[in-house]
């Protein structure tokens, strides 16, 4: 298994990411300045800054330091952090003479002020709102009031006006600053503050504060890694709104601070798979690899266009492949692809989904269950993208003594369907590879069981026929182990929520708006997300669906979740599996004439039939009864 922490080796070829940064940094007619590094939870910002700060910090004259907002939040002031973290290190890693020494000192007080009037503003904001505790919330004030002062007295001999005091101190902060770095010879300062967007609004907001002190400093380089939009939503919150032009605001605040912004793309089918055939030497390979990672880093920079590291590569390259690692490339070719689509392109997804296949294969040797690499990860590509789906398939099995008998008609038809196999070929094969179809003209055919609406409904859906035709086949194994290991939850095998882009985080937010308009428009943009943007919301929508208490409002996250598959057909049958899921009792009589409206598609025809005709038999929910049998009824006469 692989670590989810930060690496210094670039798996991701994003060594032209780490140039630009370090470049930049170095060429000191653009300094001061903030850059920030860009990119979606797990798209490998965190690698970028570590590989970066170690070029960097090879220059004598270039001092590096690293600082983590989220490992103080909720126990100091983000911008008193920041700014003290900045002066202990520079004391900790350069020799002082005692001008540098009395530099710190007056700038540690400086940042002892900055906290002092960020106390009392916050504790007169109490005050001002009502608090209960008014008297209190008067002292408090009044006391940091006077420790203020008392900081100002120590460093001015007259007592400016509260607005002069912290220009003035912003003023002289940023120049001792400046005399700090060249009383301790450093040319260049290089500050990497990673993991800003875990952190909360407020700290976000604080730390850039802290950044923003620096703007003016000469020889600073600050180095920002966030998922963009998060910190976006942070200034959006942070500031008024009068005219609802919020994301204007933030977009502007954002570019005046962040003067060069790197954004991380996701990684295409060809780099997913490199990737994780570079994941898999690392796990196959040894003290072998080393070599492998040099080489296939050279070729990459020489190719980086067109370059893929795959099975053919290894096989020109390395001799003597360990059985397993060949196995493992044979894996990257057959789902490598699906993967990034599935996944769009997140290495830190990559590498949890094939964390989970590594780990059910060890479980399955510790218990003494045989599994094949294949069938698993094919399964988990199906438990991961079409949940619903999976559960389906999941039941099926259980009932069958795990050789469902449904995936062989499926495959047939599938096959039919796309004019491998005629009527004839179909009933040729159930009779024997020796039986010509004159022979079988006069047997009769074989009767084939009815195939469940519900999986009828995966013929007409391209993903899943794609699926179904991936190697390698499921008809005729035993699929009780597989599911076995996987039995701790029938549903998403990575623990968090697949990561929403900016774009379908902000559909997904108008969705489930309070405001009907905003819902509406919400719905309409849904009809432009692709293909992995809009399952991504669709898992939102029935997660929220299955914890809510109210089902039978006009804004009731079922109906929420019916009006979102209108509005996407693609996606209509695994919101109908999704709905069959919920307990009866808790859903309204409006919600089967709300199905009806989306049999009109062919493809969600039998599949919404088949949930009616459930709901229709329900001896908890007698109202919800009465109107599927109703749907029913006036279907059938139709």
């Amino acid at each position: 298994m692989w670590s989810d922490n930060e690496t210094e080796l670039d798996l991701l070829n994003v060594t032209y990411l780490v140039s630009a940064v370090t470049s930049t940094i170095l060429n000191t007619n653009l300094l001061p300045i903030t850059m920030g590094v860009f990119g979606d939870w797990g798209s490998g910002k965190s690698s970028i800054l570590r590989m970066a700060q170690k070029e960097l910090e090879g220059h004598d004259d270039v001092l590096c330091l690293s600082f983590n907002g989220w490992l103080f939040e909720g126990y100091e002031d983000a911008k008193a952090v920041l700014l003290g973290t900045i002066l202990d290190e520079i004391h900790d890693k350069r020799t002082l003479g005692p001008k540098a020494k009395e530099l710190i000192a007056k700038l540690l007080k400086r940042v002892n002020l900055f906290e002092l009037i960020r106390m009392a503003s916050k504790q007169a904001t109490t005050f001002a709102i009502g608090d209960p505790t008014l008297v209190a919330a008067a002292q408090i004030v009044g006391s940091i009031a006077e420790q203020a002062v008392d900081v100002i007295k120590e460093s001015d001999d007259e007592k400016p006006t509260e607005k002069e005091t912290i220009r003035k101190n912003v003023r002289e902060f940023r120049t001792d600053f400046a005399d700090l770095l060249k009383e301790t010879k450093i040319k260049t300062l290089v500050v990497f503050i990673d993991d800003l967007d875990r952190c909360l609004s407020d700290t976000i907001i604080q730390t850039l504060e802290a950044v923003r002190l620096f703007l003016f400093v000469p020889g600073t380089a600050f180095v920002i890694s966030a998922d963009e939009r998060l910190v976006q939503h942070a200034v959006e919150r942070r500031f008024p709104d009068p005219i609802g032009t919020k994301s204007e605001i933030a977009q502007n605040y954002l570019e005046k601070l962040v003067q060069v912004p790197i954004r991380i793309p996701p990684l295409g089918p060809n780099e997913v798979r490199s990737y994780m055939n570079l994941l898999f030497g690392q796990l196959r390979l040894g003290d072998r690899f080393t070599e492998v990672y040099q080489k296939v880093h050279e070729q990459a920079q020489d190719e980086s266009w067109d370059f893929v590291l795959d099975y053919a590569w290894f096989q020109r390259n390395i001799e003597g492949l360990p059985p397993e690692f060949a196995e493992d490339l044979d894996l990257t070719e057959r789902i490598g692809i699906v993967l990034a689509e599935m996944l769009s392109g997140n290495p830190r997804q990559v590498k949890r989904f094939l964390n989970t296949l590594i780990l059910r294969m060890q479980m399955s040797v510790q218990r003494g269950v045989k599994l094949k690499q294949g069938i698993l990860a094919k399964l988990m590509v199906l438990e991961y993208k079409q949940q619903e789906s999976f559960r389906l398939l999941a039941d099926l099995q259980a009932q069958q003594n795990g050789k469902p008998e449904e995936l062989e008609i499926l495959e047939e038809a599938r096959m039919k369907k796309e004019g491998d196999l005629t009527e004839g070929d179909i009933d040729q094969k159930s009779e024997g590879e020796n039986t010509t179809k004159k022979e079988s003209a006069k047997k009769p055919k074989r009767k084939q069981p009815s195939l469940d609406p519900r999986l009828k409904s995966w013929l007409n859906d391209p993903w899943m026929l794609n699926w179904l035709s991936s190697e390698p086949s499921l008809v005729g194994e035993d699929l009780r182990p597989y599911f076995y290991v996987s039995r701790d939850r029938i549903g998403p095998i990575i623990g968090p929520k697949l990561q929403l882009s900016q774009e379908a985080q902000k559909v997904l937010e108008r969705i489930i708006s309070a405001s009907d308009s905003e819902r509406l428009s919400g719905i309409q943009a849904a009809r432009g997300l692709s293909s992995a943007d809009a399952n991504a919301v669709l898992q939102a929508l029935i997660n929220r669906a299955r914890r809510a208490e109210k089902y039978t409002d006009e804004d009731a996250p079922v109906n929420v979740l019916v009006s979102y598959a209108q509005a996407r057909p693609d996606l209509i049958v695994e919101a109908v599996l999704a709905l069959g899921h919920i307990p009866e009792t808790r859903l309204g009589t409006g919600l089967p004439a709300r199905l009806a409206i989306l049999r009109k598609l062919p493809s969600a025809a039998g599949v919404i039939d088949e949930q009616l005709r459930k709901w229709a038999g329900s001896s908890t929910n007698p109202g919800l009864a009465t109107s599927a049998g109703n749907i029913l009824k006036r279907s059938q006469q139709q």
